[in-house]
């Protein structure tokens, strides 16, 4: 695993910051109130050919992450991958399914994907052809996507609205997300049903995004949601807010709902300098060492074992 990115954000300015980020808080949560669902991504849907990139990265981001978590043969080969919170489309069940994956199921509690153009899905399959040009590869995910489109999925499933519990009899072999754990809020409920479905030996991959969500004010002031205390951060909460969990918070979920060898490993982190400038500044369960306060986006890496011995 590569060394993560150390960022250096600007000095901090405390009184602004806090002034701008309870702003973005207060405006938020009645923008919210007006529009449920804003773009979940920095750019347009219509911006097909950006977005075949994007779900591209996310993809080889899973792929690098199994390859440090369990070596460097593991890949998505023959494997059923379950994606919590796909975004507005499935670009990255295509991409699973043309490198391999069995099966590719998108769990979401919106169905945010429903109105992806076929456009989309063109440009993501010319951008595979592009690497690897398969004729064969191409009929099989246009099958597929035919199939879903027609209310009939094989392969390639959408599910939205439901209990994770309808993922019971799946066979998962892999559990995979991309900056959406952090928006959970019933993160136990949902590691519980996953349990129902997983089989031994599965792998859970997941990109955990802890810093402000705020585009603007990240770059001034990344831990600026840490800086309130809960009853004004929860008087501002909205559907889809970060629930302001940290590293060990995580870990202790899910080691809690029966995942072994959790790891978390390191995106990208503060610089030491600027972490001890803001730590005094933020809110008092913020300011404690196990919450690693300079981590700003990880991946949680963790292994189901149906089989380990009683008590391990």
């Amino acid at each position: 695993m590569r060394d993560p990115l150390v960022i250096h954000p600007p000095p901090p300015r405390h009184r602004l910051c806090r002034l701008l980020g309870a702003a973005a808080l207060v405006a938020n949560r009645a923008r919210r109130s007006i529009w449920r669902y804003p773009r979940p991504r920095s750019f347009s849907r219509r911006d097909v050919y950006r977005a075949a990139a994007y779900d591209l990265m996310v993809v080889d981001g899973w792929e690098r992450a199994l390859a440090n978590y369990v070596g460097n043969m593991a890949g998505l080969a023959d494997r059923c991958v379950v994606e919590i919170g796909p975004g507005p489309d499935l670009g990255a069940g295509v991409v699973a399914l043309w490198r391999g994956a069995r099966r590719y199921v998108a769990l979401d509690s919106r169905a945010l994907a429903g109105r992806t153009k076929p456009r989309f899905y063109q440009a993501l399959l010319e951008r595979l052809n592009d690497s690897e040009p398969s004729p064969e590869k191409t009929r099989a995910v246009q099958e597929e996507l035919a199939l879903l489109s027609a209310g009939r999925p094989r392969r390639l499933e959408y599910l939205t609205g439901q209990s994770p519990r309808i993922l019971a009899g799946r066979q998962i072999d892999l559990v995979v997300s991309q900056a959406v754990l952090e928006h959970v809020v019933d993160l136990e409920s949902l590691l519980a049903d996953l349990a129902l479905a997983v089989r031994d030996g599965a792998i859970f991959v997941a990109e955990v995004d802890f810093q402000t969500h705020t585009r603007r004010l990240r770059e001034l002031d990344p831990l600026n949601i840490y800086r309130y205390g809960e009853r004004f951060y929860g008087a501002c909460r909205f559907e889809g807010a970060p629930t302001r969990r940290r590293p060990d918070q995580y870990v202790e979920a899910l080691q809690h709902s029966g995942w072994t060898d959790v790891r978390m490993f390191e995106r990208a982190v503060l610089a030491d300098d600027y972490v001890a400038r803001v730590l005094p500044r933020l809110a008092e369960p913020f300011r404690r060492r196990e919450a690693r306060m300079d981590v700003l986006t990880g991946v949680l890496c963790a292994r189901w074992e149906w089989l380990r011995p009683q008590g391990t």
